[in-house]
């Protein structure tokens, strides 16, 4: 995936795996950010089962999880890339997401975008395309 220069790198502020880019300016002190984590999923899952998964799963991991939208979409790279929006609490307040997600052989890359839900649509804007770059490399 490439990365906007102008984001700041913060990698393994969550966990130690997960990389951290602050995107947009800090707002109620909370930072607009893209996060990149890998998963281990089973051999054979298609990226349709992994996005169905997401959005079945999503409400266990979040309050008030509302799915605004998902879809299959064909990268630049050939590549097909899974899109999920979606809004909830995570813990951190009210929040709108927007996850993108490879599957192949058996490692999910999933990035996501977390804003406050005022600022979304103007920081998508400008980071959707950065994630729309990702691409599976196994």
């Amino acid at each position: 995936m490439s990365i906007d220069p102008d984001w700041t790198a913060n990698h393994g502020i969550l966990t130690a795996d997960t990389e951290f880019w602050v995107v947009a300016e800090i707002e109620d002190a909370f930072a607009p950010n893209v996060n990149a984590i890998t998963q281990l999923v089973d051999t054979g899952l298609s990226l349709e089962e992994y996005l169905e998964g997401s959005i079945a799963n999503a409400g266990f991991f979040m309050a008030d999880f509302h799915l605004v939208h998902s879809e299959i979409v064909d990268a630049a790279s050939g590549q097909q890339l899974a899109l999920m929006e979606y809004e909830g609490d995570a813990g951190q307040g009210f929040l709108h997401f927007l996850a993108v997600f490879v599957v192949a052989g058996n490692q999910a890359v999933v990035m996501t975008l977390t804003t406050p839900p005022e600022t979304f649509e103007e920081i998508r804007e400008s980071v959707e395309p950065y994630l729309l770059t990702l691409r599976a490399t196994s």
